[in-house]
């Protein structure tokens, strides 16, 4: 498992903006297929795993987060039955692993709100699903205050 600083986070949240900027310029369409395709990097997410202290509350679709805490260092792993939600999970979850829990509680929120201004993700997807990033956060937020 490979540790992360917030510049690395920040740089891939740049190169993360361009991809999805890029693909929006095609239409929604493809934005919305990259997103789906980006899903597929989550990989594995174990049955046990899917527990009710892991699913995520309020989402329309099935949403779980397993978190992992290792020398201050938080890992995540996630599912969703949506295809576009978990676009928006691997965003998040590729991005963050190997960050430390400072990081993740104190600083994420601030370069995450920015990413999501300065990208094209929130206007290609539903309405209930615009702010499913910054909801996302918060319980992945919640899941490493526990390890604080």
């Amino acid at each position: 498992m490979k540790s992360y600083t917030l510049k690395d986070f920040q740089k891939y949240l740049d190169d993360m903006r361009t991809d999805l900027n890029s693909a929006r310029k095609n239409g929604v369409y493809s934005a919305n297929q990259f997103l789906m395709d980006y899903g597929n990097t989550l990989g594995v997410f174990p049955d046990e795993w899917k527990t009710s202290s892991n699913r995520v509350p309020g989402c329309s679709s099935k949403v779980y987060i397993n978190a992992i805490c290792a020398k201050e260092t938080m890992y995540f792993n996630g599912f969703s039955d949506s295809k576009l939600t978990k676009g928006q999970l691997a965003i998040l979850i590729n991005g963050i692993n190997g960050l430390t829990i400072k990081n993740i509680i104190n600083e994420v929120e601030s370069l995450l709100g920015t990413f999501i201004k300065a990208s094209d993700v929130r206007f290609s997807l539903t309405v209930n699903r615009t702010n499913s990033l910054g909801a996302l956060f918060e319980f992945i937020k919640k899941k490493t205050m526990i390890y604080q």
